[in-house]
């Protein structure tokens, strides 16, 4: 696993989008009042929110094709897979957004 692993460079893709997805969460939420901080190293990214998500929160990331972990209440989890693109970022990203606004 490890050789395949480092054949298709999957640690590099894992830190650019990573990066790309970071950068692309703090501009759309920049202006959102329930985000606190937004946090990541590599893929895994962290969204602490200052109230407890709800029940339709999770709902809203699902019917927008996101399974989102929850943690402690208020942070969302995000652990998307080492091969994930741009696109799926974009993805990520409007999927996010738009299950905050449902909330």
């Amino acid at each position: 696993m490890l050789e395949i692993i480092e054949e298709q460079g999957l640690l590099a893709n894992a830190r650019l989008q990573g990066e790309r997805l970071l950068a692309r969460l703090r501009v759309e939420l920049a202006d959102e009042p329930n985000v606190l901080a937004i946090r990541g190293q590599g893929l895994m990214i962290g969204i602490e929110l200052a109230q407890p998500i709800r029940d339709l929160t999770l709902i809203a990331a699902r019917d927008h094709g996101l399974l989102i972990n929850v943690t402690r209440g208020k942070t969302i989890r995000l652990l998307p897979p080492l091969t994930i693109d741009e696109r799926e970022v974009e993805m990520i990203v409007r999927g996010v957004c738009r299950a905050l606004n449902a909330a």
